[in-house]
């Protein structure tokens, strides 16, 4: 006798799954009904990763990540890395016998990379080759036992220099996702390997963001949500009592409500209370209302975690036509995002594309208006580290591709104080945030004793004196631009400040000389460099006038 119910779920499944974004690690074991399809295979996923770049002088995590085990048991045999680059003439081998039984459903290990084989800077390619044992048959792998996929060596580059820096400056990720996201296409990588990887790229704190409806089971419990919220909160919490020089905060993406009682997805960054959002989902059928609108979200997170920092995930993303229809999915409209409780539209997300530039534009404008509204930087990182690895076709295709890595663009936040969750946090709400994928740069003003950061306020009637400071590597580039942008409230408009760069130029601090041309609004400035195959930035939020 057919199960209906259980048919039409496995139908409805399917069909949201087509519709939702689908990042890295991919599922292998999605199937309709007894259709499988060209991706099904009948061992565990077994996948490697290792981050997209680090420095001389640093071991190099090279991380193994095996998921569903327990439904297909693996045994480790042999391990083989080999380690090449075009200025390192030495070819690196590197064998290890593993012989371990892996039986549980997320099994991770880490293989420490010597820094002795990095011994230049410039790219390095890694190839990690597995020999392992499922269903009674010997294979072997190169990087994961993904189908239809390449399965070429890892790229990472390797810096003479960290990322560029000023004092009091640091860098991190503030919209990733971890292995609490698990459904059926998708999983990330654990908080604690992820945090492992963030140090070796040279980033000094974290949001783990996973979405709202990743908390909840197909039958919406209330108890399976909290305990598996409280897990999420353990593992935070664990993770950053073994690491005291790096800072981990939770967070969460939640889907809520906008204007028009569409699904938009909304961070929070360093809340402990955990706030449901089920609307895009896809738990129930044919209910893709939103849980909570945007107000409502925002007055419980006034009420409960006061401290917590609320920004617009990704709002200059635009869903498809196929997400809105089924997923109920809507865009960030103006109403939403010129919002007093909101203290910043996450304007990088992982790459730089149409979305960007569009967000970015509507920020100034916003600006313009008097609208206090920050902007961050973050990569939506679903456990991707060194390459993005996605079902393109659901039970057909995969592809890989190298943008939204951990990492590769962020946002740099200076600290008064010691680096902990509480100087971090206070310095977002003071907005003394900017956004890059390389160089940095900062404005300082100096007013009756007192110095005025990003986010801060000033009176340009009293007399003051400015500074502007700037900084990149050989990795980003020479800096071939800075300007400085003052924002009228009166005209409307932003008036551009060309600065002089020297040539050939890896820093700058030069004094600014606009006491008399100020208009009230604020300030903000920009920063360009180049390495000869790539372009760099750093956007700042503003100073108030």
């Amino acid at each position: 006798m057919i199960d209906l119910k259980t048919t039409f779920d496995s139908i409805w499944i399917f069909l949201t799954t087509c519709f939702l974004p689908v990042f890295s690690y991919a599922e292998i074991h999605f199937r309709l009904g007894k259709f499988t399809g060209l991706l099904f295979k009948k061992e565990p996923e077994i996948i490697f990763d290792l981050p997209f770049r680090s420095e001389i002088g640093k071991t190099i995590p090279l991380f193994l990540f095996i998921k569903d085990a327990s439904l297909y048991p693996v045994t480790l045999l042999t391990l083989e890395i080999n380690i090449t680059s075009e200025k390192d003439p030495r070819n690196n081998f590197v064998k290890e016998e593993i012989n371990l039984n892996v039986q549980e459903n997320f099994f991770s290990k880490t293989f420490d990379l010597n820094s002795g084989f990095f011994l230049t800077s410039g790219f390095y390619e890694i190839t990690a080759e597995l020999s392992y044992q499922v269903g009674g048959k010997t294979k072997r792998l190169k990087q994961d036992n993904y189908p239809h996929i390449s399965h070429e060596p890892f790229k990472i580059y390797i810096s003479t220099d960290p990322l560029p820096s000023l004092q009091g400056w640091h860098w991190g990720d503030l919209h990733l996702h971890s292995n609490f996201t698990e459904d059926q296409v998708e999983f990330g990588a654990p908080i604690s390997e992820t945090v492992l990887c963030a140090k070796s790229i040279g980033l000094k704190f974290l949001t783990v963001t996973d979405h709202s409806f990743d908390f909840e089971n197909q039958n919406l419990d209330p108890k399976f949500t909290s305990s598996k919220w409280k897990a999420f909160i353990q593992q935070i919490d664990k993770t950053q009592q073994t690491n005291t020089d790096f800072v981990v905060l939770p967070g969460e993406e939640i889907s809520t409500g906008n204007k028009k009682q569409q699904n938009v997805h909304c961070l929070l960054i360093g809340n402990r209370e955990f706030y449901r959002g089920v609307g895009d989902g896809a738990k129930t059928i044919l209910n893709n209302r939103p849980t909570l609108s945007l107000t409502d979200l925002q007055s419980q997170v006034k009420e409960k975690d006061n401290q917590a920092i609320i920004a617009a995930a990704h709002p200059g993303d635009i869903p498809p036509l196929s997400q809105k229809l089924v997923l109920n999915r809507g865009n960030w409209e103006n109403d939403d995002l010129r919002n007093e409780q909101l203290d910043f539209w996450q304007i990088l997300n992982g790459k730089l594309d149409k979305y960007f530039l569009h967000i970015f534009d509507d920020w100034k404008n916003a600006l313009l208006n008097k609208y206090r509204i920050g902007i961050l930087a973050g990569t939506d990182a679903h456990g991707n580290f060194n390459c993005f690895r996605q079902i393109k076709t659901p039970l057909i295709k995969m592809l890989k591709q190298y943008h939204q890595l951990l990492g590769l663009t962020r946002s740099g936040v200076l600290i008064n104080g010691k680096m902990n969750s509480t100087n971090l946090l206070d310095a977002l709400r003071k907005k003394r945030v900017v956004v890059s994928n390389g160089p940095i740069i900062s404005i300082e003003i100096h007013q009756n004793g007192k110095t005025f950061f990003i986010g801060d306020e000033f009176d340009r009637t009293q007399p003051f004196s400015g500074k502007l400071k700037a900084k990149s590597s050989k990795e980003f580039g020479e800096i071939q631009k800075i300007y400085l942008y003052n924002g009228s409230y009166i005209d409307k408009r932003e008036f551009r400040i060309p600065i002089k760069v020297a040539a050939h130029s890896y820093s700058f601090e030069e004094k600014l000389e606009i006491s008399q041309t100020l208009k009230e609004g604020y300030i903000r400035a920009e920063v360009y460099t180049d390495n000869g195959q790539w372009h760099y930035f750093c956007l700042t939020n503003p100073i108030w006038i």
